[in-house]
């Protein structure tokens, strides 16, 4: 069956609870262990999400982005991309997403 059918599709995930010291532990030199496990947090709830076809623009989900970009310079991070698989209006998500950006990078 072809997505978006009508169909319930079982989705099953397999992950490890995020414990800080447990998970993404190449990042913890960088950003420390709990906010490596926060981020694991954030990762699987996007996949659930995406699963569950419950995406949204970047800044109206879950995902804690002022405490990410809080620690992108001592992780090394130098440009951001914006991704959303199925927005109804392309062009308007990405004007959402980017104006929120904004003005969460400003008052940075």
């Amino acid at each position: 069956m072809a997505l978006g059918s009508g169909v319930a599709i079982p989705v099953l995930v397999f992950t490890r609870t995020p414990v800080p010291g447990r998970v993404k532990t190449r990042l913890i030199p960088a950003i420390g262990a709990a906010r490596a496990a926060n981020l694991h947090r954030a990762m699987l709830w996007r996949t659930v999400a995406t699963a569950a076809g419950d995406m949204v623009d970047v800044g109206q989900g879950i995902i804690d982005f002022p405490a990410i970009f809080a620690s992108s310079e001592e992780a090394g991070i130098e440009h951001y991309f914006v991704e959303h698989d199925e927005p109804a209006d392309s062009l308007a998500s990405v004007r959402r997403s980017y104006e929120w950006l904004v003005g969460v990078m400003v008052g940075n």
